[in-house]
Protein backbone atom coordinates (compact mmCIF):
# COMPACT_ATOMS: atom_id res chain seq x y z
CA UNK A 1 0.00 0.00 0.00
CA UNK A 2 1.60 3.46 -1.06
CA UNK A 3 1.94 6.33 1.32
CA UNK A 4 -1.17 8.15 -0.88
CA UNK A 5 -3.59 5.11 -0.97
CA UNK A 6 -3.08 4.75 2.95
CA UNK A 7 -4.06 8.24 3.15
CA UNK A 8 -7.36 7.77 1.32
CA UNK A 9 -8.05 4.89 3.44
CA UNK A 10 -7.12 6.52 6.86
CA UNK A 11 -9.55 9.48 5.81
CA UNK A 12 -12.46 7.40 4.50
CA UNK A 13 -12.42 5.38 7.82
CA UNK A 14 -12.22 8.66 10.06
CA UNK A 15 -14.69 9.78 7.85
CA UNK A 16 -16.99 7.19 8.51
CA UNK A 17 -16.50 7.38 12.14
CA UNK A 18 -17.51 11.39 11.88
CA UNK A 19 -20.41 10.33 9.64
CA UNK A 20 -21.92 8.23 12.27
CA UNK A 21 -21.48 9.26 15.11
CA UNK A 22 -20.71 13.12 14.46
CA UNK A 23 -17.27 13.25 16.13
CA UNK A 24 -14.10 13.83 14.25
CA UNK A 25 -11.22 11.98 15.95
CA UNK A 26 -8.56 14.16 14.34
CA UNK A 27 -9.82 16.68 16.62
CA UNK A 28 -7.89 17.30 19.78
CA UNK A 29 -10.61 16.85 23.09
CA UNK A 30 -10.66 14.20 25.65
CA UNK A 31 -14.68 13.36 25.69
CA UNK A 32 -15.19 9.97 26.46
CA UNK A 33 -16.78 9.05 23.47
CA UNK A 34 -13.91 10.47 21.16
CA UNK A 35 -10.86 8.64 23.04
CA UNK A 36 -13.17 5.62 22.63
CA UNK A 37 -13.14 6.10 18.91
CA UNK A 38 -9.83 6.60 18.40
CA UNK A 39 -9.03 3.56 20.71
CA UNK A 40 -11.40 1.36 18.34
CA UNK A 41 -9.30 3.45 15.26
CA UNK A 42 -5.75 2.80 16.62
CA UNK A 43 -6.63 -0.66 17.13
CA UNK A 44 -8.28 -1.63 13.92
CA UNK A 45 -5.35 0.24 11.50
CA UNK A 46 -2.34 -1.09 13.70
CA UNK A 47 -4.27 -5.00 13.13
CA UNK A 48 -5.79 -4.91 9.76
CA UNK A 49 -3.72 -2.61 7.31
CA UNK A 50 -0.28 -3.91 6.13
CA UNK A 51 1.88 -1.80 4.11
CA UNK A 52 4.34 -4.30 2.21
CA UNK A 53 5.47 -7.63 2.98
CA UNK A 54 3.26 -7.96 6.16
CA UNK A 55 4.61 -4.72 7.86
CA UNK A 56 1.78 -2.83 10.04
CA UNK A 57 1.43 0.58 9.97
CA UNK A 58 3.86 2.53 12.63
CA UNK A 59 2.63 3.94 15.88
CA UNK A 60 4.31 7.36 14.51
CA UNK A 61 1.61 7.35 10.88
CA UNK A 62 -0.79 6.50 12.77
CA UNK A 63 -0.53 9.44 15.72
CA UNK A 64 0.59 11.80 12.68
CA UNK A 65 -2.95 11.01 10.88
CA UNK A 66 -4.51 11.57 14.34
CA UNK A 67 -2.55 14.88 15.36
CA UNK A 68 -1.14 12.86 18.26
CA UNK A 69 1.99 11.36 18.98
CA UNK A 70 3.00 8.16 19.12
CA UNK A 71 2.74 7.29 22.37
CA UNK A 72 -0.96 8.21 22.45
CA UNK A 73 -1.54 5.88 19.79
CA UNK A 74 0.78 3.43 21.87
CA UNK A 75 -1.50 4.10 24.96
CA UNK A 76 -4.87 3.65 23.02
CA UNK A 77 -3.93 -0.13 22.05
Amino acid sequence: MTKIELDIFLHSIANNILDETDYDIRLIGRERQRVELIKIFCSYVRNNIKLYNDVSITYSQIGKFLNRYHATVLHAI
